[in-house]
């Protein structure tokens, strides 16, 4: 009898698959029942999924006025996944640009001389603060679009967190612009002196840049991770101080600023692709 028992308890012990290499940090901490971002798309999803309550991102904002998301949303044919898709079975997606992406915030006038989508996870992944306390891992990959190029005489915005009263980012991922052909991961951008560059690496085309940012809410750190293609992570950066206090949401976006004064071009076919969209607490998967 209990030898029987014993057996049952040895079946029951769950095994981590061979492919979830975790940099660990406080485990027995860690809070798996939470609601955390997520933002990797089913294989089986259409465009569509993005317009509806049930979508793993909010459907009402942000994007041109009159549009919807499905306007915006291509699945598009990458030579690989990110690598935070393979486990899941999920695929990437474009979020994609033109001349009507004018956004007109509530009670606002247009933003004329800007060009922007973003994604922000859903509203249940944002009650109490849930991803802006205690220690939390926000993962993505971003690729570009040979087929929908960026003008990178612009300075586009790809990844931030906005904080709640929208008057800054603690962090900040962006391309373009001074950045050139780089992806840099800025700081705080209310530090004295400007934000300070925590990373950068170059942009290369036809693979995914893949991200952890580990961010310590009660240290006020943040740690990159960061790898090319199929390659797992590593740290590229030590856990670096940076102010996130503000709570606020994440953004996943392509905004365009202007080059000065200038107007936007037009005739605008532009877009970013995205994979492996997710929030993990206390630790950082690699791959």
């Amino acid at each position: 009898m209990l030898l029987t028992v014993l057996a049952a308890v040895v079946q029951a012990v769950p095994t981590i698959p061979a492919f979830r290499k975790l940099h660990r940090r406080q485990v027995a901490n860690a809070t798996a029942d939470l609601v955390l971002p997520d933002g990797r798309i089913a294989a089986d999803a259409v465009a569509e999924d993005f317009n509806v309550l049930a979508s793993v991102f909010k459907s009402a904002v942000v994007k041109g006025d009159g549009l919807v998301f499905s306007d915006l949303i291509v699945f598009p044919e990458v030579a690989s996944p990110s690598i935070f898709d393979v486990a899941t079975n999920t695929k990437a997606f474009e979020i994609t640009l033109s001349d009507a992406s004018i956004f007109i915030p509530e009670g606002g006038e247009a933003q004329e001389n800007i060009r922007r989508a973003d994604l922000l996870p859903s509203i249940r992944s944002t009650l109490d603060d849930v991803a802006t306390t205690g220690v939390r891992t926000m993962h993505f990959s971003v690729q570009s679009d040979a087929d929908r190029p960026l003008n990178l005489t612009h300075d586009y915005q790809i990844m931030n967190l906005e904080s709640a009263d929208f008057t800054f980012h603690q962090i900040d991922v962006r391309t373009g612009g001074d950045a050139g052909e780089n992806i840099v991961v800025n700081g705080n951008s209310q530090t004295a002196g400007g934000a300070p560059t925590l990373f950068t690496t170059p942009f290369t085309a036809g693979e995914f840049q893949n991200f952890a940012l580990q961010m310590d809410f009660d240290a006020n750190t943040v740690q990159v991770f960061h790898s090319t293609g199929d390659a797992p992570l590593e740290s590229v950066t030590e856990a670096v101080a940076n102010d996130l206090a503000g709570n606020g949401e994440y953004h996943f976006s392509l905004q365009k600023n202007p080059v000065g004064t200038a107007a936007q071009p037009t005739g605008i076919d532009e877009g970013i692709i995205f994979g492996g969209i997710f929030m993990e607490a206390d630790t950082v998967t690699l791959s």
